[in-house]
């Protein structure tokens, strides 16, 4: 994308790439909404405000960080902090700045931005935004019951209460899902070829769909040999398809006769 080296056409590809990491329901509640509160569909949905909050504030914090890489240019900073924030959470894989030159704070976001993707119901990778706010909701409930054990609490999304096994289904995908990060990066490193920092970033990037990593991986994976590139296929495929399918597959059970 840095070869349009035009402002405006990178304005354009963000806010689309923002867009597309929104719940598509979303967009059929607008449509079909009552003219002149479509909008309010968006507000009231609270993995959407979930994530507008996030992606403003990795954007401004990263802005703030890359200000003396960009010489105290503080819209410059915004220009390719904004985008590459929205790419990233958004799995769109574009890059307009090489982020692997930025402040050690900036990355530590965009590693962030890998993990979280966006909106459930969007085109993007990721744990997504609305497991990441019910496991925040969780462990936050966890935290209180050992205080009040007695207490009674529901986790609710968008005042609604959300059932426990829902929940359960969304601490084990967060579990595996982090299992499948080190387990990745720890076959990666079997072909001993790069630092540590650039197999679990390249782990993370594929399950996640992002596409670039850190280090080595920052532009491609032609570095890597056979066996890593098998290893990255699987976890695209399993980031992809949610884990849970491609787990089943790899499942004595699902192979037996019925």
């Amino acid at each position: 994308m840095g070869a349009f080296e035009n402002v405006w056409a990178e304005a354009v590809i963000c806010t689309f790439m923002f867009l597309f990491g929104v719940n598509f329901a979303l967009y059929y509640r607008f449509l079909i909404g009552e003219p002149g509160k479509r909008f309010l569909a968006f507000f009231r949905d609270e993995e959407f405000r979930w994530y507008f909050s996030i992606v403003s504030l990795f954007i401004l914090l990263i802005s703030l960080f890359n200000l003396n890489y960009y010489e105290g240019d503080f819209l410059r900073s915004v220009r390719y902090g904004a985008f590459e924030i929205c790419t990233v959470m958004s799995t769109t894989g574009f890059v307009t700045a090489d982020f692997v030159s930025w402040p050690v704070a900036s990355r530590m976001l965009i590693l962030c931005g890998m993990f979280l993707g966006a909106c459930a119901g969007s085109t993007a990778g990721g744990i997504k935004i609305i497991r990441a706010v019910l496991l925040g909701k969780l462990s936050s409930r966890t935290v209180r019951s050992t205080m009040q054990p007695r207490k009674v609490e529901v986790i609710r999304l968008d005042g609604k209460a959300v059932e426990e096994t829902m929940l359960s289904q969304v601490a084990v995908f967060g579990i595996i899902y982090f299992f499948l990060f080190i387990l990745g990066g720890f076959l990666l490193s079997l072909e001993n070829r790069f630092d540590t920092i650039t197999n679990l970033t390249a782990a993370l990037t594929c399950i996640s769909n992002v596409g670039p990593g850190f280090g080595a991986v920052a532009s491609d994976f032609a570095g890597y040999g056979s066996f890593a590139k098998i290893i990255c296929c699987f976890l695209m495929l399993a980031g992809r398809l949610e884990l849970f399918p491609m787990l089943i597959l790899l499942s004595r059970s699902a192979w037996k006769s019925r």
